[in-house]
């Protein structure tokens, strides 16, 4: 089985691709997808997972996907328990893969978004309010 993650633009000429783009937008990583989701390239899916720390909250934006399978699924659902609330997914509101998302445990747990706008308030950090700043110069 040949698993492969290509990154846009590229000529689509092989079905088992899993086509991304990775983002970064305010310390929060974003992984497009741009493919269907299936066994061919679960093995895949899961990797480019892989490439973005732990540490950091990462968004998955299944958006423009209008399939996804079992062996995907079961790699979202390693990704959310491993990275539990520091973990989001973006679909198209009433698309298939929203309704699979909706009956699987523990996704169904997980708060899904429409878009990425939505989904990043959720992991950005409140701006501290800034305090005014008074500077007195020593007499001397």
């Amino acid at each position: 089985m040949n698993q492969k993650a290509r990154a846009l633009p590229y000529s689509h000429d092989d079905p088992a691709d899993l086509i991304v783009v990775r983002d970064d937008v305010e310390g929060i990583s974003i992984l497009h997808v741009f493919a269907n989701l299936d066994l061919e390239n679960a093995g895949a899916l899961a990797e480019e997972i892989k490439v973005f720390p732990r540490s950091r909250p990462l968004i998955v934006d299944l958006s423009k996907c209008n399939f996804i399978d079992g062996a995907c699924v079961e790699q979202l659902a390693r990704a959310y328990a491993d990275r539990g609330d520091r973990f989001g997914i973006v679909v198209q509101p009433g698309s298939w893969i929203e309704r699979v998302l909706q009956m699987v445990q523990p996704l169904r747990e997980l708060p899904l978004a429409t878009s990425d706008h939505e989904a990043l308030p959720r992991f950005c950090a409140p701006k501290p309010k800034s305090k005014p700043f008074l500077s007195v110069a020593a007499s001397l």
